[in-house]
């Protein structure tokens, strides 16, 4: 009897074999994911309006607002933006019953015309409209955090490991960067969390519709970015390794086993990922369309093409930049949960890692170039590595419990620090706290200039203030040329940012030592992540905050005319 009772509570995380709903398990699984999923909310919704203008952000791949608007009338036509249809036309979904609205007024295509409509009247639609494409990500984000739990339960039959996976993800400081930023990133993933689950259950139950709907998915994850075609072939090859393991479990030979992938049922899920990408891909405007976008995609590549500096220093550089995506606390136990899968689930670290693999191959090393970014459809994976470690480790039940309880502790509450300390400094970035410092002690009716890039610079002219946008010591480009203009007020970046184009290096170096006709006045750095020697800024150490977050912001007046 006591066996029994201890083989029960050892086994109570796990699937049971026959169980509804209602079951006590079910409830503390669903009230677990709940839990976690309102965490997750709530964090992205601390940073919702970081940067929000509706106007190209601080953020720069963002498709949000007016770069959604800009092209909308090239949805059903010929498309010639870096990214595919896909994400811009949910956006636009969401978009037109405003725009039919505002249809009184026309929106200029032109950014800075200012003869159609008053340029205020422009920034608030566009504002309202990227905060709706932003609330789109957010509700993405919490679908992937759920779908990794269930793909978990799928694929290991763990709830524990599950709920800590989705926990795991939900923690991800790169994977919450993007969530409230209206860029492209999170969609994809959402596309790509919802092929693996298809994908497995395609396997699991051999069903018509999850063949065709797995097919479809992955389909539209490349007609998001089309970049993510690395995963999706890892995908399909992590697939056939699980029905290789399906049907060797059944009994049948190897090869049989492998030639189990031609079959109608994946001729089905091929036949829909193609019929939908030909269409998302313009080939219904004519094959012209679709070479012509073949090619865009193919010159593109080639200006991500860098100097090839060796395999080694490539897989170097993605591993740091994989460790500042996660911090030392998650990724451990994901190197862990590598081990521990190599000895129990063989088959299914294939399935995980050859979608990160095989992009790797296909994408990085051909362009040459990394960014953390461009891997986050791999996250799902290492939060699913990173949730079975933890789980399996959680029940040894021959290390005390009080150690099992701190070791979980570490892995997510440093995780949790980092993600707080990262969405408060989003919410009181550098530039919000210079433009209040600007509308509490400076009149409207006197310039500043932004010796920054436009993009990442404090948004003072949106409130009434004549800002001097991407001012130079060299001159300042107008429609009659270029004008030397020297404002009373100065507001600069330090090294963070990129330098407004032209500019004087040597100038700054004076600027900034105080050696020119300009004094500084008022500092902006970071409060809650580095180089601020907060608790939560050690999670990422040696490395620090993404580099768009709350730059060093400087702001100079003018000692007396030049």
């Amino acid at each position: 009897m006591k066996k029994g009772k201890k083989q029960n509570l050892k086994d109570q995380t796990k699937i049971p074999a026959s169980s509804g709903w209602i079951s006590r398990t079910h409830r503390k699984y669903l009230a677990g994911l709940l839990a976690i999923l309102c965490l997750a909310f709530l964090l992205a919704m601390v940073a919702i309006d970081w940067g929000l203008t509706g106007l190209p952000g601080w953020q720069p791949d963002s498709i949000e607002g007016y770069q959604t608007v800009s092209h909308s009338k090239l949805l059903f036509g010929k498309w010639m933006h870096k990214y595919p249809r896909g994400h811009y036309l949910i956006n636009y979904i969401f978009y037109l019953p405003y725009l039919e609205q505002w249809n009184t007024y026309s929106i200029p295509d032109k950014l800075w015309d200012t003869t159609v409509v008053p340029r205020e009247v422009i920034v608030e639609r566009l504002t309202k409209l990227a905060g709706i494409s932003r609330r789109i990500t957010l509700f993405m984000s919490i679908v992937v955090i759920a779908l990794t739990a269930l793909i978990t339960t799928r694929l290991l039959g763990d709830y524990g490991a599950a709920l800590l996976a989705a926990l795991a993800l939900a923690l991800c400081n790169l994977f919450l960067f993007y969530t409230p930023t209206g860029c492209i990133d999170i969609p994809v993933v959402f596309w790509f969390a919802w092929s693996m689950l298809f994908g497995i259950l395609a396997v699991q139950q051999g069903k018509w519709i999850y063949y065709i709907l797995f097919g479809l998915s992955s389909a539209y994850c490349i007609c998001t970015k089309e970049g993510a075609g690395g995963f999706v072939v890892g995908l399909w090859l992590g697939i056939w390794i699980l029905l290789v393991k399906q049907n060797l479990s059944k009994g049948k030979t190897i090869k049989q086993s492998i030639l189990q992938i031609f079959s109608l049922k994946v001729l089905a899920a091929i036949i829909s990922a193609l019929a939908l990408g030909l269409v998302m891909e313009g080939f219904l405007a004519g094959p012209q369309e679709l070479m012509d976008r073949m090619k865009y995609w193919t010159k593109t590549q080639q200006e991500f093409n860098r100097a090839y500096p060796g395999f080694w220093p490539l897989f170097c550089k993605a591993a740091v930049q994989m460790y500042s995506s996660w911090g030392w606390s998650l990724l451990i136990p994901a190197l862990v949960g590598i081990i521990h899968f190599s000895r129990k689930f063989l088959w299914e670290l294939l399935f995980l890692l050859l979608p990160l693999t095989v992009f790797y191959m296909l994408v990085f090393l051909k362009i040459h170039f990394i960014s953390p970014r461009f891997v986050l459809c791999g996250f799902v994976a290492i939060a699913i590595l990173i949730g079975k470690s933890v789980a399996d480790f959680i029940r040894i039940k021959n290390i005390p419990r009080p150690v099992r309880v701190i070791v979980t502790m570490i892995v997510f509450i440093p995780a949790l620090m980092c993600c707080m300390g990262m969405v408060w400094e989003m919410k009181y970035d550098t530039r919000v706290r210079a433009e209040q410092w600007v509308y509490d002690n400076i009149p409207k009716n006197i310039a500043v200039g932004s010796a920054m890039i436009m993009e990442y610079a404090p948004r003072i002219g949106f409130n009434g203030y004549i800002q001097i946008h991407e001012w130079s010591s060299q001159g300042v480009k107008t429609r009659n040329g270029t004008r030397m203009v020297w404002p009373e007020y100065l507001i600069a970046a330090g090294k963070d940012l990129e330098i407004v184009p032209g500019e004087s290096r040597e100038f700054r170096k004076k600027l900034f030592a105080g050696q020119t006709d300009y004094t500084r006045i008022a500092k902006f750095q970071c409060q809650y992540m580095p180089p601020q020697n907060w608790l939560w800024g050690y999670t990422l150490w040696p490395m620090t905050k993404h580099h768009r977050i709350s730059p060093a912001i400087f702001i100079f007046q003018k000692k007396s005319s030049p």
